[in-house]
């Protein structure tokens, strides 16, 4: 049975895995000759109607591109414009691949509508858009052997795709293929085709580096050695001349490629723990600097500054930033294990720079949240992230008896975001997620009773270790995934600077937390009598 504490999540929940759509989707006209969502096999329906499709890239170009730009906008119409003209039936040989792209396309497009009849399961917005990757997955089993630009393009595709599916991992499978094709197609290497035009060198060099990316997720998530040796590789980064949209876009790429290039140095995944190097201050005094360097040369369409107008891939960069600075650091602390001699204050930087970097997710979400309209896992995994680095930082501020309010009210505004994913946003278990909420409602009522009554300070540096680092902590919940979600409009906000705890938001979320404990211990007491 579910303890009253959490009946109102769980009934929030089964409303949302029974909604429509997201907030704010379109609803697209569905042609009477193309009867999709009927209970037919989408493959026999073949494609999609010409008005359907169009609405659908539209939609795909709008909200999903400009953050994964898989495909060149230019060489796709052209393609896609000599698809029209031959007009081959769904499976031809000759074109495939790039119906395999076409569809993946229409079923990332899909799942930024309200459209049911996109989904494969009337139960589940994650779902959406399954009929079209379904025709995709039939197809790719066609020509996976068989490597080609588009095939490429349809796997990272699919990777996005499965991001935020029920099979989330799936993705990795996808990204491992992707991988492989384009090792095969020697993207790897500067193109010897001396006739390729600036935007087909440019379309090998994106995919290079997007493979990149998703191996390196892939790698953190599985815990496996890299498939991408950087050291034989010789691709360039990205370079930005476009104007508008594409330029936004590709700076978005340049600019995130560029910071997995330096958080990569230290995620070391050998084949097993004990080739592990030692990580020495040095180390990470030189990952601050490239850190400090990589923001100090964003675009300054990308810049996060203090009263300035920010755009919201702007503020999405940055979650990205301080997210991975966040694992990152908690990976060198792991590191920090092996070494004989431990430093306390060594271990305390590590501390503080991941408690800043939650600091600066949860600023961000909440400064941005409205106008995030499709969420994904990521989202929910970032705050997930800083809601164990705030229980951590409670857990420390009551034993050494300083800032025990600061760190209270950042763990209530981070527990509150994790509400928020939990009431409004579809995410991939929701059992799971709500058993998660209910530990962390757990640890928020044992600090509250604790917050006044602080214990002494201690010096076991290596006790110091455990509590700020846990040693078995659950890595299933680290995946980096800088996935798009729908990015509309700016917002004219000051920056708070520094992410200081203390002020009127803070106090709010403090005066919050107080009522909503007193809720707990009355339902408490109804779990209390239950139990007996």
């Amino acid at each position: 049975m579910i303890k009253p504490a959490l009946h109102r999540f769980d009934s929030q929940l089964t409303k949302l895995s029974m909604s429509t759509s997201p907030p704010n989707s379109v609803i697209l006209d569905i042609p009477p000759e193309y009867p999709i969502g009927s209970g037919q096999d989408p493959i026999k329906l073949g494609f999609p109607p010409l008005s359907l499709r169009t609405s659908l890239i539209d939609l795909y170009f709008q909200h999903c591109w400009n953050m994964n730009a898989v495909v060149v906008p230019r060489l796709f119409n052209n393609k896609l414009a000599q698809h029209d003209q031959v007009s081959p039936p769904l499976g031809h040989s000759d074109w495939i691949d790039f119906q395999v792209l076409l569809f993946m396309i229409l079923a990332r497009a899909a799942r930024t509508t309200a459209n049911r009849e996109f989904c494969t399961s009337q139960n589940s917005f994650l779902e959406q858009g399954g009929c079209f990757a379904q025709v995709a997955h039939t197809l790719l089993a066609k020509c996976e052997h068989t490597p080609s630009i588009n095939l490429i393009q349809a796997l990272l595709e699919m990777c996005s795709y499965e991001q935020n599916g029920p099979k989330r991992f799936r993705n990795f499978m996808f990204a491992g293929m992707a991988v492989g094709s384009m090792y095969k197609l020697g993207l790897h290497k500067p193109p010897v085709d001396s006739n390729l035009s600036p935007l087909e060198i440019k379309e090998r060099q994106v995919l290079f580096w997007m493979c990149n990316m998703r191996d390196v997720e892939s790698s953190l998530n599985l815990h496996t050695p890299y498939k991408v040796d950087l050291s034989q590789c010789s691709v360039p980064m990205i370079e930005v001349t476009e104007v508008g949209r594409e330029k936004r876009a590709y700076e978005w790429l340049q600019s995130i490629s560029k910071l997995i290039m330096i958080a990569r140095q230290f995620w070391e995944i050998p084949k097993n723990d004990g080739q592990l190097r030692k990580i020495k201050l040095n180390d990470v005094v030189e990952l601050e600097r490239q850190m400090t360097a990589w923001l100090q040369e964003l675009p300054p369409d990308l810049q996060y500054r203090g009263g300035a107008k920010r755009s919201i891939d702007c503020m999405r960069l940055h979650v990205n930033f301080f997210f991975i600075k966040l694992i990152t650091y908690q990976m060198l602390a792991e590191k920090f294990r092996t070494d004989p001699v431990l430093i306390e204050d060594d271990i305390l930087f590590l501390y503080e720079q991941c408690i800043l970097a939650a600091h600066g997710i949860c600023q961000l979400y909440v400064e941005g949240d409205r106008e995030w309209l499709f969420w994904h896992n990521f989202h929910y995994i970032a705050i997930l992230q800083c809601v164990d680095m705030h229980m951590r930082d409670v857990r420390m501020a009551i034993r050494r008896g300083t800032d025990i309010e600061d760190a209270f009210c950042w763990l209530t505004k981070s527990t509150h975001l994790l509400c928020e994913a939990l009431n409004e946003r579809p995410l991939m278990d929701h059992d799971e997620a709500t058993l998660i909420f209910n530990e962390v409602l757990k640890f928020w009522g044992v600090a509250a009773t604790l917050i006044d009554e602080p214990t002494a300070d201690f010096r076991d540096t290596k006790e110091f270790l455990d509590i700020c680092f846990p040693e078995k902590s659950d890595r299933k919940f680290v995946v980096i995934s800088v996935e798009p979600t729908q990015q509309t409009g700016d917002k004219n906000e000051g920056s708070k600077g520094k992410m200081d705890p203390a002020g009127a938001t803070e106090s709010n979320y403090l005066h919050m937390t107080r009522r909503f404990m007193k809720l707990l211990e009355t339902e408490a007491t109804h779990i209390i009598k239950m139990e007996t």
